[in-house]
């Protein structure tokens, strides 16, 4: 009935002797998988994710996160991230990497989307392909008053999400860059 609590936590160098060579399944830098409330998290040179959510991570509080330096994500929602907050977080993304990554709707999960009712807010994503990428099924998920710059296919990517919203963002990207798609990405 109570969230967990973890706060003021610093975790880096997270990695396989090969990096990345797990398939997504370790190398992140810290796990969220209940109920909880993180505050004053640094993040720093995780070989997948910075900070990774899913199982049972609901009705949780993520706030005042410095990740930099993530292979694949600076955040990873997986199944089934809902109903969360995530404020004050600073994001450094590498190349090619995803700022916030929200997982799609897997058949294999019950076809249930990875980040559902979920709010990003008063944050900044810096550099990495993409700032806040939407998969197939993320559904009322909210990212606002987020300073996105440096990415380089989009800012937003939505690519067949059910009634999100994106607003009172600002987007610093290359000229010609579209703040805000909706397609696979890749």
């Amino acid at each position: 009935a109570v969230p967990a609590q973890v706060s003021d936590v610093a975790v880096s160098g997270v990695s396989r002797a090969t990096p990345r060579s797990s398939g997504g399944t370790a190398e992140a830098c810290l796990w969220i998988g209940i109920r909880s409330e993180v505050r004053r998290i640094r993040l720093r040179s995780c070989a997948w994710e910075g900070l990774w959510t899913g199982t049972a991570a609901h009705n949780s509080l993520f706030e005042d996160l410095d990740i930099a330096s993530s292979g694949v994500a600076g955040i990873y929602l997986e199944h089934w991230t809902t109903n969360s907050v995530f404020r004050r977080f600073k994001i450094d993304c590498p190349p090619g990497c995803y700022g916030i990554n929200m997982e799609w709707n897997d058949p294999a999960w019950g076809g249930t989307a990875a980040s559902v009712d979920n709010i990003f807010e008063d944050g900044t994503v810096a550099n990495g392909r993409v700032g806040a990428y939407m998969q197939p099924g993320t559904t009322r998920t909210t990212v606002r008053r987020v300073t996105f710059s440096g990415q380089t296919f989009s800012a937003i990517n939505d690519w067949d999400g059910v009634q999100n919203a994106y607003y009172e963002n600002v987007y610093r990207l290359s000229a010609g860059l579209s703040a805000i798609t909706d397609q696979w990405v890749g």
